[in-house]
């Protein structure tokens, strides 16, 4: 049965080297996982749950000493947030989104856009093993928009 998490955490942890990497990871391999396999089996791969609506999957993860429950209301991962949540469509449009600023600051060629862009990398790095927190997201949308815009100025100027 595809929605027995326990059956998922026993395959999961049959492997020592798994429970070890899992557990450098804090858990987050095997919510990954259980979150996969519930996008697969609700079919919310096309628009997901909507937003902050995890608990929809009713994640309870067992954790290493098999007794501790725990449920997520979040992926742990900004990418496969967005996929859970709102769908494959905005997972697509966030991530041209990242090339497109990326691209434009390489473009550019100028200092300032550099240290924009490490901001932001550094930040879509940490989002691999971790959520949007609602103080930092603001930032993030502020480097990007400084981003673009200086870019668009340095563009015109070329011309």
């Amino acid at each position: 049965d595809i929605m027995n998490d326990d059956a998922l955490i026993e395959e999961n942890y049959q492997d020592d080297k798994i429970t070890e990497i899992d557990a450098l990871a804090s858990g987050r391999l095997l919510v990954y996982k259980v979150v996969l396999r519930y996008i697969d089996y609700g079919n919310y791969i096309w628009l997901g749950t909507g937003p902050d609506n995890m608990h929809i999957y009713h994640i309870e993860v067992n954790q290493y000493n098999h007794t501790a429950m725990n449920e997520y209301d979040k992926a742990h991962n900004v990418y496969l947030n967005i996929l859970a949540e709102t769908g494959i469509f905005s997972l697509i449009v966030y991530i041209a989104w990242i090339i497109y600023y990326h691209i434009k600051a390489k473009r550019c060629k100028n200092e300032i856009m550099y240290l924009l862009l490490f901001g932001l990398i550094s930040y879509n790095i940490q989002g691999l093993l971790n959520i949007d927190v609602f103080v930092v997201m603001p930032y993030y949308f502020i480097i990007a928009g400084m981003l673009i815009g200086i870019g668009d100025k340095l563009e015109t100027r070329k011309h």
